[in-house]
């Protein structure tokens, strides 16, 4: 899912794993280049950030590892994008 807040003159473009529970590595990477792909249709330069949950990757886990592995995964795809 793709949400677009509008708040303080700042325009936030939110996508999330509405579809994939517990997306893999793999797929939050997918989820991150299409969001990116519809930013740009819209106009806009994508900046992408992953949020994993909030302890902060601390102590370590499964779910902050898969995020580590997405930005392994677009550093290796060459993506256009922050």
């Amino acid at each position: 899912g793709l949400s677009i807040l509008l708040a303080k003159g700042r325009t936030l473009f939110v996508a999330d794993t509405t579809i994939h529970e517990l997306p893999n590595a793999e797929e939050l990477a997918d989820i991150a280049i299409k969001a990116a792909e519809t930013v740009r249709k819209l106009g806009r330069n994508p900046r992408v950030g992953f949020l994993s949950y909030s302890t902060f990757g601390n102590p370590p886990g499964d779910r902050a590892e898969k995020v580590r592995e997405a930005i392994r995964i677009l550093d290796k795809k060459g993506v256009d994008f922050e």
